[in-house]
């Protein structure tokens, strides 16, 4: 279970990272998009969409990968 819940998580950054890349959203949408999903109950580690990134993402990415691959 925790292996979807990572997979899950680190997806939905993925496609918010890379449409905050392209600037097909913007920082305060990514952001929202990131609180509302805390607000509808999915656990984050971050209070925002770009502090994840900047600091966590990486990471969990290669402890995903090294413990499921």
């Amino acid at each position: 279970m925790l292996k979807v819940r990572i997979w899950k998580l680190l997806l939905g950054v993925l496609i918010l990272s890379k449409s905050f890349e392209k600037e097909i959203i913007s920082e305060d949408t990514a952001n929202s998009l990131w609180i509302a999903m805390v607000n509808n109950g999915i656990h984050l580690p971050k209070d925002l969409f770009l502090d994840y990134c900047s600091r966590l993402y990486e990471i969990d990415c290669e402890k995903f990968l090294m413990d499921y691959f």
